[in-house]
C-alpha cells in the first residue's frame, strides 16, 4: 500500500486536539457526575450540639467551733529604762572599765574618776562637823558651870543684902556713916546684876544648844554630801543592763553633770506593736479581765530554736495622727528581775514579726482563703450548683499545719453545708459544678 502523508498528518492533528480539549472536558463531565451521584445518595449529617462540661470543684464541710484569732504584726523593741549616768564631781577620768555593747551586772564599776579633791572636801567637812560637836560639849559644860555659879552668886547677893541692912541700922543710930551705907547698897546692886547675868546665861543655854545643833546638822549633811560625791568618783551600774554608749575616755576632765555613760535595763525591755482598731476592744476586755494575751515571735538568734513569747501589758492612751491602730506594749513572758531574758531579746530598735493570739471566739467557722470571694462572699454547693452567701469575717489563724485559715461568724450555717473551696474565675450564683469526691 502506498504511503499517504497528508492522511497521517490529519490523524495527528485530530489526536492533538482531543488531548488538548476533549480529554479535560471528559474528565470534568465524569467528575461532576460522580459528585452529583454522591450528593444524591448521601444522608444529611446530624447538627453539632454543645457539650455542657461543669467544672470540678472541691468543697469543705462547715464545722461550727471555737477558735482564737491570730494577728501577724511587726513590733519594735524599746527600753523604757534608758539611763544616762553623769559626773557628780569635777574630776579627771582615770579609768574606763566598760565599753559599748558590754553587758553589766548591778554594782559593777564602769568608770573611775580621780577622788583626791573629793577626799579633801570630805576631810574638811568632817573637821567642821567635829568642831560643832566640840562646841556642843563646851556649851554643856558651860551650862553646868553657870548653874553652880548661880548658887554662889545668889548666896553672895544674900550676904550683900544683909550688909546693907546692918549699914542702915548703924547709920540710923549714928554709929555708922552714910558713906558706908552707900557702899553697901552699891555692892548689893552689883551682886544683883551678877545674878541676873548668870541667870540669863542659863536661860540662853537651850537657844545656844539648838543653834549649835542646827550647825551640827548642816555640818553632818555637808559631810554626807562630800562622802556621796567621793563615792560618785566610782561610777557603777545601777541595774543589770547593757551599755549603749560611753562618752568619756581616760584623761578627760568632767564637770558637774557631764554625761559619762548610757545603758538600759535588760529586764525592762518592751515590744511595741501597732494593733488595728478592729481588735482594740477585744484586747482591752482581756486586760480588764486579767486574761493573758500571748504573742509569739521567731527567735532571731540561730543558736536558739525556742520561740520568744511576750505577754500584753498595756495599751497606749492615745492614737497617733495618721495611724490606723493603737500601740500595744508587751513584756517577755518569762522575764524576771535577774534580767535573764535580756540576752535572748533583740536590742532596742530591733524589729520582730509576732503572731498575736486573741481571746477565743465561739460559734465560728474556719475557712480556707480560697473559699472567700471579694471581701465577704462565699459559695455553698447545693444540688450541684453554687449559692452565694455573705459572711462576717472575725479574723484569721494558723492551723496545726501552718496554713492560714479565715474565721467567719458561724451564725446561719447548718451541719453538712458544703462550702466551695476552689478558685473559679467565673463563679456566679447558680453556676453548675461537679464536686470531686
Amino acid at each position: 500500500m502506498p504511503y499517504n502523508a497528508p492522511d497521517v498528518l490529519n490523524e495527528d492533528r485530530l489526536a492533538m486536539r482531543f488531548l488538548k480539549w476533549g480529554l479535560p472536558l471528559l474528565i470534568l463531565v465524569v467528575g461532576v457526575g460522580v459528585f452529583w451521584g454522591f450528593l444524591v445518595t448521601s444522608e444529611a449529617p446530624e447538627p453539632l450540639r454543645p457539650v455542657n462540661r461543669a467544672p470540678v470543684v472541691s468543697v469543705q464541710a462547715a464545722v461550727v467551733t471555737s477558735a482564737s484569732p491570730t494577728l501577724r504584726i511587726f513590733g519594735r523593741m524599746e527600753a523604757p529604762t534608758m539611763s544616762v549616768l553623769t559626773a557628780g564631781v569635777e574630776a579627771d577620768v582615770v579609768a574606763v572599765k566598760a565599753l559599748e555593747g558590754d553587758a553589766v551586772r548591778r554594782g559593777r564599776e564602769m568608770i573611775v574618776l580621780d577622788d583626791v579633791d573629793a577626799a579633801l572636801a570630805t576631810l574638811q567637812r568632817r573637821a567642821e562637823w567635829a568642831e560643832i560637836e566640840a562646841l556642843l560639849e563646851s556649851d554643856r559644860i558651860r551650862l553646868q558651870s553657870d548653874e553652880a555659879a548661880l548658887k554662889t552668886e545668889e548666896a553672895l547677893l544674900a550676904l550683900a543684902h544683909k550688909a546693907v541692912e546692918r549699914a542702915a541700922q548703924l547709920a540710923r543710930s549714928k554709929a555708922g556713916s552714910e558713906a558706908a551705907l552707900d557702899q553697901a547698897v552699891r555692892d548689893e546692886e552689883r551682886q544683883r546684876l551678877a545674878v541676873i547675868q548668870r541667870r540669863q546665861a542659863i536661860d540662853d543655854a537651850p537657844a545656844r544648844r539648838r543653834q549649835l545643833q542646827a550647825r551640827g546638822e548642816r555640818a553632818e549633811a555637808a559631810v554626807k554630801r562630800a562622802e556621796r560625791a567621793q563615792r560618785r568618783t566610782r561610777v557603777t551600774a545601777p541595774f543589770d543592763g547593757r551599755i549603749t554608749e560611753v562618752m568619756v575616755s581616760v584623761g578627760d576632765r568632767t564637770n558637774l553633770g557631764s554625761r559619762l555613760i548610757e545603758l538600759y535595763d535588760v529586764s525592762r525591755l518592751e515590744l511595741r506593736a501597732q494593733v488595728p482598731n478592729a481588735h482594740i476592744a477585744a484586747l482591752q476586755r482581756a486586760l480588764d479581765s486579767e486574761q493573758p494575751i500571748i504573742a509569739v515571735a521567731a527567735n532571731p538568734d540561730p543558736a536558739h530554736d525556742e520561740p520568744l513569747e511576750f505577754v500584753l501589758q498595756r495599751l497606749s492612751a492615745q492614737v497617733a495622727a495618721g495611724q490606723g491602730g493603737i500601740d500595744a506594749f508587751f513584756r517577755a513572758r518569762h522575764s524576771d528581775d535577774d534580767g535573764d531574758d535580756g540576752g535572748r531579746l533583740p536590742a532596742p530598735g530591733g524589729t520582730l514579726e509576732i503572731n498575736l493570739t486573741l481571746s477565743p471566739l465561739d460559734n465560728v467557722v474556719l475557712l480556707s482563703p480560697d473559699s472567700l470571694y471579694g471581701r465577704a462572699r462565699i459559695y455553698l454547693v447545693r444540688d450541684d450548683a453554687l449559692h452565694s452567701r455573705t459572711v462576717r469575717r472575725l479574723g484569721q489563724l494558723s492551723d496545726d499545719h501552718g496554713r492560714q485559715m479565715l474565721i467567719v461568724d458561724g451564725a446561719g450555717f447548718a451541719a453538712g453545708d458544703e462550702i466551695l473551696n476552689s478558685r473559679l474565675p467565673q463563679a456566679i450564683n447558680g453556676l453548675a459544678v461537679r464536686v470531686a469526691r
